[in-house]
């Protein structure tokens, strides 16, 4: 009785592995181009905090800078609502945001929030930047999302007024 072998794949070994390494290679090059990417645009989009102000403004007049900024978010919030291009409402608020985020981080410097007893003015500030994050959201929520509806509510609507 002879027993024959199997035929022997091990010399397909070093092109798999060869293979694996190049696989491995690209995927590793990909996610590093990714990363680097996200992190430019995050960088880019967060402005850096200057330095603190000496004398800091008093906690009245950070109070009053807290409100301007506030009132400016809010008006801008709701002029985001009228219609432009999908594109162009996202350029416009990625633009106001980063105007916006970049004065509000000056203020925060001016007030020294940083400072033992300026507790609630770090929060207030904090609080205030965790609402445009969330204004940022329901913008880009809105764009996408919401105005293609009201549009064709609004397209609808005017038709039904013309029909006899």
């Amino acid at each position: 009785m002879s027993t024959e072998l199997a035929p022997s794949h091990s010399g397909l070994r070093p092109f798999r592995t060869g293979a694996w390494a190049l696989y491995l290679a690209f995927v590793t090059a990909f996610c590093s181009v990714v990363v680097v990417s996200v992190s430019k645009s995050v960088g880019a989009m967060s402005p850096e905090r200057p330095p603190l102000s000496n004398p800091p403004l008093s906690v009245p007049q950070c109070v009053e800078s807290l409100r301007e900024r506030w009132g400016r978010l809010d008006r801008e919030r709701q002029e985001f609502g009228q219609p432009r291009s999908l594109a162009q409402a996202q350029q416009v608020w990625a633009d106001f945001r980063l105007q916006w985020l970049s004065a509000l981080r000056r203020e925060e410097a001016r007030c020294a929030v940083d400072q033992p007893g300026r507790l609630p003015l770090r929060r207030a500030f904090h609080e205030l930047e965790r609402v445009e994050d969330l204004y940022t959201t329901a913008a880009f929520q809105y764009e996408t999302e919401i105005y293609p509806s009201v549009a064709r509510f609004r397209r609808e609507l005017a038709a039904a007024e013309l029909a006899p």
